[in-house]
């Protein structure tokens, strides 16, 4: 937090990210803190206004997207599951926060499109504008964002609820979203060179990779790598999660019904067995 604090200052006074000082957390976070400070004053607690302000929104905005496929008390219960698992757990606006949100939405956008031109239309522009908002954000939670764009929009060309090139078109236009108008906006903003980004997002950022090797070891998911606050009531809270993943995988597989003469075929349930090894991942 107080990196975020010293970095919002050190724009204010005129400083640049990546060219002025070094850090690997990328820019939404430190202009998302600016204007905090713009509009609720130059204190930590103006930082603490902004999470309330991204709570409320992202609560009823998720709750509104999902009230349609899951009715309405699963969709409070799930915005309220996803809210409280991020965003609530930081005291200031967080970008991991923003992160999981941001995947939330891409998901449950292009999971199941709206019947009407006008509202798929709608749609894929929020998806396109959490995809540029991710891009600045954190790189691991893009990845996520876009390979679940890309899954559930080549399914509904499987589907035929899109023609193919219409899939095609929008794929490539969330790489653009995604990944190109992102990294122009990071430079156009601090004014670095490519390689000034590199070092600080992707190199600063690599001591990190190392946690990955982690994953493959069974301890990861009976005990946590962290222990900053004990005790650890639910150090297996990896392999916990892996246990509701295989539960949820089971339970929503079993309801999957799909013939060959379907829309898409069996091809749904190969999606659906690629969806959950993305939750996985």
């Amino acid at each position: 937090y107080g990196n975020v604090m010293a970095g919002a200052g050190r724009i204010e006074l005129g400083d640049r990210p990546y060219v002025d000082f070094l850090t690997p957390i990328q820019t939404l976070q430190f202009y998302q803190a600016v204007l905090a400070e713009r509009w609720f004053g130059s204190r930590y607690l103006s930082l603490t206004y902004f999470n309330a302000l991204f709570i409320l929104v992202s609560f009823a905005g998720l709750t509104a997207m999902l009230r349609r496929p899951l009715g309405r008390w699963l969709a409070l219960a799930t915005a309220a599951g996803i809210v409280a698992g991020t965003a609530v757990q930081h005291t200031i606006i967080w970008y991991n926060a923003l992160g999981v949100v941001w995947v939330a939405i891409v998901v449950s956008a292009t999971a199941r499109l709206p019947a009407g031109r006008r509202a798929r239309w709608a749609t894929w522009a929020l998806v396109f504008l959490v995809l540029w908002l991710g891009g600045m954000t954190k790189l691991t939670y893009q990845v996520a964002a876009l390979a679940f764009a890309v899954l559930f929009t080549l399914r509904s060309g499987f589907r035929r609820e899109l023609s193919w090139p219409a899939a095609t078109s929008v794929v490539a236009a969330g790489v653009v979203a995604g990944i190109v108008l992102p990294l122009w906006t990071e430079l156009a903003l601090t004014g670095a060179s490519v390689a000034q980004w590199k070092h600080n997002v992707l190199e600063l950022a690599g001591s990190c990779m190392e946690l990955l090797k982690l994953i493959g070891t069974l301890g990861f998911y009976w005990r946590t790598p962290h222990y900053y606050y004990k005790p650890m009531y639910l150090s297996f809270v990896g392999g916990w999660g892996v246990v509701l993943l295989g539960l949820t995988a089971v339970l929503v597989g079993r309801g999957l019904k799909t013939d060959g003469s379907a829309p898409g075929g069996m091809a749904e349930r190969w999606f659906f067995g690629l969806a959950v090894f993305g939750a996985a991942e």
